[in-house]
């Protein structure tokens, strides 16, 4: 069985497209754990109300006394989660048909090959949209100049330049242990539950099939970015970096000037 974890938060707006897109999974042996980190919409009316009908187990977690953001939110789900797999969700996408079964089949395949033991994450590429659901671009990987064959060869790499999105990853048991507890410094619950893979011998699989519509809009926390090489933005790519930095470190990188390094390897094997 795969638990879907799902952290709502004031998300009536694009809510019951997800859930819509979530019965309509061609695997079906799953069930729905919620967070809502106190919603004052209508996001629990609306959860309640779309999936009263499921033959699927819904389970709502109990709420916090305060919010607890996004990172902490999954963090609590992965904590409640008890099935063999787990998969991360956001309440404003569209999950394509095939999606849950395209990634256990992938699952499946790297599990016949290491032992369940060895943590793995499946992941794939989205197609992204903006906030009506028009097409933006087929594929976010190339929309965003991302590389998974390269990032995933080191973890170097990947703590530089994340291509793990939370919503597309499919993780074993061994997986969701790893990442627990999250750390203080991770920069977002899917990059770190990358580089803890990476970290403790597991494996990365990466699919280039879309699986999802990825939807851009003006409430989105973290969202799909044009790559555009460019001097003129060096503030962003220093808040960015700073970011990295402190996601890898001291695990992956032991000081400033060893992520520099990385860095500057990681630009010149993008652009040769």
């Amino acid at each position: 069985m795969i638990d879907i974890l799902l952290a709502t938060y004031n998300g009536e707006k694009y809510l019951r497209e997800w859930l819509q897109s979530l019965s309509k999974q061609t695997y079906s042996d799953w069930r729905l754990l919620v967070h809502d980190d106190g919603s004052t919409d209508h996001s629990m009316h609306i959860l309640r109300e779309e999936t009263a009908g499921w033959p699927q187990e819904v389970k709502i977690l109990p709420p916090e006394p305060k919010p607890l953001g996004a990172i902490r939110s999954f963090e609590k789900l992965l904590k409640a989660s008890d099935s063999d797999y787990c998969a991360f969700a956001d309440q404003d996408d569209v999950w394509l048909p095939e999606k849950l079964a395209l990634c256990m089949e992938a699952m499946q395949k790297e599990e016949a090959i290491h032992e369940r033991k060895t943590p793995i994450v499946v992941h794939t590429d989205m197609r992204v949209v903006d906030s009506e659901l028009n097409k933006i671009d087929g594929s976010f990987w190339q929309y965003s100049n991302l590389r998974p064959a390269l990032l995933e060869s080191d973890v170097h790499y990947l703590a530089v330049a994340n291509c793990l999105t939370g919503c597309t990853m499919l993780l074993n048991n061994a997986a969701r242990e790893v990442a627990l507890p999250i750390g203080e410094n991770a920069y977002m619950h899917d990059a770190w539950t990358g580089l803890q893979v990476m970290l403790h011998g597991g494996e990365i699989v990466a699919i280039d099939t879309p699986t999802l519509l990825y939807r851009q809009h003006e409430g989105n926390t973290l969202g799909a970015v044009r790559y555009r090489f460019s001097l003129l933005n060096w503030k962003e790519k220093w808040r960015l970096a700073r970011q990295s930095y402190r996601g890898g470190h001291p695990q992956v990188f032991k000081n400033r000037l060893h992520f520099a390094w990385w860095k500057m390897r990681y630009f010149i094997a993008l652009h040769i």
